[in-house]
């Protein structure tokens, strides 16, 4: 079963987080030196594609999975970082 058929089968859920000004205007700005339609209401898109290439293998993703690669290593330590940095932030924390 394909990614499509999969969401189409079971749908999809609601999922919250925290994003930073300076991260979403950077984002915005990208996304519209890009070419991207209305990028204000493409974010959500964005975060998508990145998370469903980070999940495909290797082979038909546009971000490498080769294991204990260089650039696994490097978003590896990002996320180590961005988790220290956020832990005391997420929702549950927060209200």
């Amino acid at each position: 079963m394909n990614r499509d058929d999969y969401v189409n089968a079971t749908g999809m859920s609601a999922f919250t987080m925290w994003i930073d000004d300076i991260t979403k205007l950077g984002a915005l700005k990208r996304m519209r030196r890009m070419g991207v339609q209305c990028p204000e209401r493409s974010m959500a898109a964005l975060i998508r594609v990145l998370i469903n290439e980070f999940a495909k293998d290797g082979d038909t993703s546009v971000i490498p999975a080769q294991e204990n690669s260089q650039i696994e290593r490097q978003i590896k330590d990002l996320i180590d970082k961005e988790y220290i940095l956020t832990a005391g932030k997420n929702k549950r924390s927060n209200l």
